[in-house]
């Protein structure tokens, strides 16, 4: 009896140990190496090995041992020291400062990250002050070489917009290159997506058309992908779902435009953005070839499209993702609302988009400032008196510290617009003055004397 119970218990324990192992995967040292190393996007990785290129080519310059990751602390500090300092394009030039910054960002994260997996932080910890002091003095070298500023995509201008639009070819939906481009446009901007990031990679599948609870239909992003800000880690409690793009039941409606864009693809071909066909039928099932777009052809897109519509300027990809943050912001949507559909991790990441006034703006602010400053007939009177010496020397010049504080704001570059009676101190007359600009030659102060000019002062009533 004790034989078959023991049996019976040697069978069950067979039976839990093969659930066990069929509950379970068998992954190999490789794969999960292979895991460890791809943790970051695409995009990050290939920033990341560039960086890394760098410094190991300047090691091989220097015949310095290229294994910098596995020197000690104090050593790798004195040869980041000297890599900070002369680090150059292939041409002798220094880099811009934003790509300045990623490589010394990129660096920390190889050293950091699997497999290298370094405890200490190369941009923050003291004992790479020294390191970090050549980093900051290169980026100063940077901005007075004018180098130094880091330069954010600009958003479309309305004007280019109207251009695209209207134009008889480029966003033309009722011919493939034509469709293509505005499908393209489209989902970008209302999608809020990268110029780049996996355009390449994406499918029919990753979208659907739906309907809300008001019985509009619209088109959404119903699959998830990593990407630069979204690497899916434990830190990513709630993802949204991202923008939608609504049917407007105009004639350059983009739903409609997008709808067309799937019945007239190639079914052949998995790809989502794919090759035109050279000729096609305008009644024909398939205007595309059985092959997607390379990734250059999409990473140059909106470059081709500012050329072929003659735009104001030579747009990137990444001008569409900074036209929709900026119109949304323009329109007063929070910031926190902004970042749902962009992706950004913090409201803070898309202030870079905001900072400028757009040319509308600027035409307001202009139209304000002409307004204020112009005196019709009616407001005013011109009238031509002879100098009497009722005004003295000193009412007619400008303070030693006025002029000190104009000059200043001058070579700041931030004269700010001020009345123009705050800034001159002339009092407001009706005569009619004789004017020098040549110092008096006894002048103990900073005054003008004026002689031989005749310059007619208006009288503005209030």
């Amino acid at each position: 009896m004790e034989d078959i119970a023991d049996d019976a218990s040697t069978k069950q324990d067979d039976a839990s140990t093969k659930q066990a192992q069929n509950r379970f995967g068998d992954a190999s040292e490789d794969e999960v190496y292979h895991l460890l190393t791809n943790i970051n996007s695409k995009n990050t990785a290939k920033s990341t090995k560039f960086a890394v290129k760098l410094l190991r080519d300047y090691c091989l310059a220097k015949e310095l041992d290229v294994e910098f990751e596995n020197l000690p602390v104090s050593e790798l500090c004195t040869l980041l020291k000297g890599f900070y300092i002369n680090l150059r394009r292939h041409n002798g030039e220094l880099y811009t400062r934003s790509s300045f910054l990623v490589v010394r960002q990129s660096l920390n994260r190889f050293l950091r990250n699997p497999p290298v997996s370094k405890s200490f932080d190369i941009m923050a910890d003291s004992t790479f002050n020294n390191a970090n002091d050549a980093f900051k003095a290169m980026c100063k070298k940077m901005r007075q070489e004018g180098k130094g500023k880091i330069q954010h995509k600009p958003s479309i201008q309305k004007g280019d917009i109207v251009k695209l639009y209207n134009h008889p070819r480029v966003f033309n939906p009722n011919i493939p290159t034509g469709l293509l481009n505005k499908v393209f446009f489209e989902l970008i901007l209302y999608f809020c997506r990268r110029g780049q990031e996996n355009l390449r990679d994406l499918k029919v599948s990753d979208f659907d058309i739906l309907t809300d609870d008001s019985g509009k239909r619209y088109v959404s992003k119903v699959t998830s992908e990593l990407t630069k800000n979204h690497q899916g880690d434990q830190t990513e409690e709630f993802e949204p779902e991202g923008g939608r793009m609504y049917e407007t039941k105009t004639a350059m409606c983009p739903l409609a435009s997008f709808v067309k864009y799937l019945e007239k693809r190639n079914p052949n071909c998995s790809a989502l953005l794919q090759r035109p066909k050279d000729e096609f039928d305008e009644d024909g099932n398939s205007w595309f070839q059985n092959k997607p777009l390379g990734k250059n052809t999409l990473g140059d897109m909106m470059t081709s499209i500012s050329k072929a519509a003659s735009l104001s300027k030579v747009y990137s990809n990444h001008c569409i993702r900074a036209t929709c943050i900026t119109l949304l912001n323009e329109a007063g949507f929070e910031g926190r609302h902004i970042i749902t559909i962009s992706g950004h991790r913090s409201e803070e990441s898309i202030k870079s988009y905001c900072r400028d006034t757009t040319n509308k703006q600027k035409r307001e602010m202009s139209k304000f400032v002409s307004e204020f400053t112009t005196v019709t007939e009616t407001q005013s009177e011109n009238l031509t008196v002879e100098f009497d010496n009722s005004v003295t020397e000193d009412e007619l010049v400008l303070s030693a510290s006025q002029t000190d504080e104009i000059i200043d704001e001058i070579v700041q570059g931030e004269v700010e617009l001020q009345p123009l009676s705050d800034i001159t101190n002339i009092p407001n007359t009706n005569q009619q003055v004789k004017i020098d600009s040549k110092v008096a030659p006894n002048s103990t102060g900073s005054g003008f004397m004026f002689h031989d000019c005749n310059v007619t002062i208006n009288m503005v009533q209030p």
